[in-house]
Formats: C-alpha cells, structure tokens, sequence
C-alpha cells in the first residue's frame, strides 16, 4: 500500500477526499493528514509517505513553496496538488515544482481521482521496475569483477602473469596497485558455512567488504576469494620506504582485520604473510 499525507486546513474537503473513494482497493491508504506545509514537511520528516495531496492556498505555509521543499528534500515522494482557484499560474507554479498533476476542488470528482490516482501508481511501479533492473546490474557486475579477480589473484601466485599484465588487469577493475613493496597475505576463516548453507556466499561478502575497507582507506590493493574459506589480500606499500614501517603498519591493518571479522562477523581468522 502507498501511503498518502493529506494536507488542507479545511476539515470538510479532507472529509471529502477520505470517502470519496475506497483508496485500499487503489492501492493506497491515508495514514496522516495536517492542516498546512509546515506540518506536512514536519511529518515527512519523521515517517514515510509515498505521496502527498496537498491544498495550494493555506496558512503559514502555502502549497508552491511545499511542492518545492518536498521535491527537494523528499524526492522519493510525489505529489497531487488541489484548489478551488481555477488559476494558470497556481497550475504552472505546482506542476514546475514537481507535482504529478494538478485539481480542482469545484470539478474533483471520484472519476477524476483515481485517474490521477493510477498515474502515481503506475510511476511507482515503473521506479520499482527501474530499481530491480539497476539493482540486477549492479549485482552482475560485481559478480563478474569477483570472477575476475579471483583468475587474477590465482595467476599471480601461480606465476603465470608478470606485473605489466597484472596492473593493466587491474587498472580495467580500478585497482590501484605498483607492485612495490607488495605482501601478500593469505586468509583462512575458520568458521565460514558451508557452500551449501545460503548465508555462505553472505558471508564471504561481507568479510571482503570488511577487509577493503579496513585497508583500502590508507593502501592500494584487492582481496580476492580463493577457495572455500581461503582469501588472498593484496596490499601495496609502495608509498612507505621503510621496511620497519611497513611490517608496524601491516601488524596494525591485520590486528584490525581480526579484531573486525570476529566483532562484526563472528568469524575466527588465521592470516599467513610473505616477505616483500
């Protein structure tokens, strides 16, 4: 259901407009209703609302400057803007501002409202179709860069790609990394679920997300997964010119690795190193 503010300081047109249709067979279900803008933009701002009805001429805060802070602040929201002025520049001053359509009080009839009514509808669906779209791309492609970078950590240990390769590999996936003064580090989770449990592939996520941005703030690098509870971490101190620096800073990155996997996480962690 779509939750709808009604917003007029005139009790019989809000009356008018709450039985004036079954809004719930719409798909829609008044939840609030306030007497002006400075009410309204103080409910938005608590709870959620999908779309606004709101009157153009009231106190305090009239409708024009509503239809502009809600489209503004709250651009999630749409809104229907009614009055009983049969006005060109009340009409064009709302719909510029972001109203889905203008009405008028004198000729709203129930025909007319979910007409408009079905015009919002329709615009939620097509956002949510658009959402899930973007979202399935989105995830399509931070699948495929894991596959990449799993192939591309795998080559590199195994020996069979160069540092040329490998940086401009990385540079397509927007992975800083010179290969000076790189380590290695090699992950083992104790604890990961089975890849048979469906909170595996979770997991496996979140301790990566976990892991960049423990390290990727300060240093350039990637971690990959490997195997079933084996990670590989690559981090690039090619800015730091002591070795002595390099090894405090990296016992501080992997404490925090630890410490972060087993608070956040739940995970018990071992984490072997190479030479630089």
């Amino acid at each position: 259901m779509l939750r709808v503010l009604l917003v007029d300081d005139d009790t019989v047109i809000r009356t008018s407009l709450k039985t004036m249709i079954e809004w719930e067979q719409h798909g829609f279900i008044i939840a609030d209703e306030v007497v002006n803008g400075v009410e309204c933009i103080q409910k938005l701002s608590l709870s959620h609302f999908d779309l606004v009805i709101t009157d153009m001429n009231m106190p305090i805060m009239g409708g024009v400057p509503l239809v502009q802070s809600i489209r503004q602040y709250f651009p999630g929201v749409e809104v229907i803007a009614i009055s009983g002025y049969d006005d060109y520049n009340y009409v064009r001053d709302s719909l510029k501002r972001g109203a889905v359509d203008y009405l008028l009080k004198h000729s709203l009839n129930k025909e007319i409202l979910c007409e408009v009514l079905e015009t919002v509808r329709n615009k939620f669906i097509e956002q949510s179709k658009l959402l899930h779209h973007n979202m399935k791309q989105l995830e399509q492609l931070s699948e495929g860069r894991t596959y990449i970078l799993h192939n591309l950590a795998s080559e590199i240990i195994a020996g069979r790609i160069f540092q040329k390769e490998a940086k401009q590999r990385m540079q397509l996936l927007e992975v800083s990394c010179e290969f000076t003064n790189l380590i290695l580090c090699y992950i083992k989770i104790h604890d990961l679920p089975s890849s048979t449990d469906g909170r595996s592939e979770k997991v496996i996520k979140s301790f990566i997300d976990v892991v960049d941005k423990i390290v990727m703030e300060d240093f350039p690098g990637f971690t990959a997964h490997l195997d079933e509870g084996y990670f590989v971490l690559f981090i690039d101190f090619s800015k730091m010119s002591s070795t002595l620096s390099v090894h405090q800073t990296l016992a501080g990155v992997l404490a925090r690795i630890c410490s972060a996997a087993k608070k956040y996480l739940g995970l018990h962690i071992t984490i072997a190193i190479s030479s630089m």
